[in-house]
């Protein structure tokens, strides 16, 4: 019995975990992608000169600071670590994985797109809301398919009851 738990276990997991480290992978690139934007911000500060033309600038810097740690990181990272926990949570298989490689391409394809723009100069103006209305369309196109497939394996659960986590997953 303790042979057939495990196995299960384990090919519950197998399609969510490629998955969830396909998304720490792309977290982690807008993770130094943010932290080199946010070394060069922190050195504008004490040497105004230094790099500032054009992208590189102090105000075409912040959002794209902002932009790749908010959307690229946190969310990507955070959408892989619902793919790992969720099969684990509810004792289901991932639903829809193509779907859920899909949203990975549109959230951080138009998180790099919107960080582009952004440092090339079109941007909305709005402060956490900078990016251009392509790159927002795509990031929500993008997260409605995560809702999707978060929803999806959520209702497919096979455990006698679902944790407050599961729920709190679906919520977000």
């Amino acid at each position: 019995m303790t042979t057939e738990a495990t196995a299960q276990t384990i090919d519950i997991g197998a399609g969510a975990d490629s998955l969830a480290r396909l998304h720490f992978r792309v977290a982690s690139v807008f993770l130094a992608l943010g932290a080199l934007a946010g070394l060069i911000l922190a050195i504008e500060l004490s040497a105004p000169s230094f790099l500032n033309s054009g992208p590189l600038s102090y105000g075409r810097l912040f959002p794209v600071f902002t932009g790749a740690l908010l959307f690229g990181w946190v969310t990507v990272g955070l959408i892989g670590a619902i793919y790992y926990l969720l099969p684990r949570l509810t004792g289901a298989d991932l639903q829809d994985e193509a779907l859920a490689r899909l949203s990975l391409i549109l959230v951080a394809g138009g998180s790099l797109v919107g960080i582009i723009a952004v440092a090339a100069g079109r941007n909305q103006g709005v402060p956490l809301f900078e990016f251009p209305f392509y790159a927002d369309i795509a990031v929500i196109v993008g997260l409605a398919g995560v809702t999707r497939v978060v929803s999806r394996t959520a209702l497919a659960h096979r455990e006698p009851h679902v944790y407050i986590s599961v729920w709190f997953f679906v919520a977000a």
